[in-house]
Parts: C-alpha cells; sequence; structure tokens
C-alpha cells in the first residue's frame, strides 16, 4: 500500500460526504462560511475517526492466532472483497437516487425540521456518510505502519470535498449533475482490482 492508494481510497470514501455536502448547499441560499466549516469539520473527524476506529476494532481480532492467520493468507482477497464491495454498493446507491428536484423537496421538509438541531442532524450524516470508512479499516490490519498517516488523509480529503460540494449545492444547484457516488465506487474497484493484481503478480 502506498500514499498515491490512500489518497485514492480517501477520495472514494470522501464521494458520500462530498454528495450529501451537494445536496444541502442545495438548500442554501447564499455560502454560509460558518455553516460549511463546521460540516466539513464534522465530516473529516467522523470519517477519519470512523476509519481509525475500524483499524483498532479490526486488529484486536488478529490478536486471536487462528484468525490472525486467516486474515495473512487472505488479506489481498479481503481488501478486493471490500473494495469491490462499498464501490458497487455506491454506484447502485447513486442510480437508486431519485431527481434532484423531488430530492429537494424531501429532504427540505427533513432538514427544515432538524434545524434547531443542527449539530444533531451534522452528527446523524457524518456518521451515517462514515460507515464504509469503518469497514475500510479491516483492509490497513496488515499495514499498520501507516494507519495514523492514512487516518489524518482521509479525514482531510473528506473535510475538503465536503467543503467544495457544499460550495457547489449552492452556486449550481440541480444543474450539477454528476454521479459523485459513481465515481467514487469506480475509484474504489479500481484501487481494489490493484491490490489484487499486486499480490498475484508478485507470486508469479
Amino acid at each position: 500500500m502506498d500514499i498515491i492508494s490512500i489518497i485514492l481510497i480517501a477520495v472514494g470514501l470522501a464521494m458520500d460526504s462530498f454528495a450529501v455536502a451537494i445536496t444541502r448547499g442545495i438548500h442554501k441560499n447564499a455560502f454560509d462560511k460558518l455553516y460549511a466549516l463546521k460540516m466539513s469539520v464534522v465530516f473529516g473527524i467522523f470519517q477519519g475517526g470512523m476509519f481509525f476506529l475500524g483499524c483498532v476494532v479490526f486488529t484486536r481480532f488478529t490478536n486471536i492466532p487462528s484468525l490472525k492467520s486467516l486474515i495473512e493468507n487472505f488479506d489481498h482477497w479481503i481488501a478486493f472483497l471490500l473494495l469491490i464491495g462499498i464501490g458497487i454498493k455506491m454506484i447502485l446507491d447513486d442510480f437508486q437516487k431519485k431527481e434532484c428536484s423531488l430530492e429537494k423537496d424531501v429532504l427540505s421538509v427533513s432538514l427544515s425540521n432538524h434545524e434547531k438541531n443542527e449539530w444533531i442532524l451534522l452528527f446523524s450524516l457524518g456518521l451515517a456518510t462514515s460507515i464504509d470508512a469503518f469497514i475500510t479499516g479491516l483492509i490497513f490490519v496488515e499495514y499498520q505502519g501507516l494507519i495514523c498517516a492514512a487516518t489524518i488523509i482521509i479525514g482531510a480529503v473528506s473535510l475538503l470535498f465536503a467543503a467544495a460540494g457544499m460550495f457547489i449545492g449552492v452556486k449550481f444547484g440541480c444543474r450539477f449533475r454528476l454521479k459523485v457516488g459513481t465515481i467514487g465506487g469506480a475509484i474504489l474497484i479500481l484501487i481494489g482490482l490493484k491490490v489484487l493484481l499486486e499480490h498475484l503478480l508478485a507470486h508469479i
């Protein structure tokens, strides 16, 4: 695992935050710097924190000899299947989304009801968009020396993408129809293939 791969994984994982931030920006009449900052920081902390928590939890499992041996023998397949699975899920979720105008009506009601509980809403969105990051922690069990760097990179990329998403949502609204979930899913699938191919080619 190299830094470029970690950055690409971070970009793939950040697409959920990016998409949510765009949707949230659609409901803003102007770019609210304070709200964008709060949302970006929350998303970044949750993304990096959940990834780190996943690393810790799954590392605990490797202390069991039988599980450690199993993971060492199949770690490349585990990484491949996880990244492929998460990537496919992101793509399918993206294509199942409603049209922008309908989605805006539904979300506006939901978000307005929570306006007084802004932090609760942000924490809920942060948690919802970081579940994949937690699962991805399993991939880094065999890369202990990279966990801290990966946590920082994943959190920072999510923070930046959330801020950018908020800005794009405010400025372009429903005119911004790019399937960001599909892009993120495709990136994770390609990384999964890369991990598997590198292992297979190394043993030829």
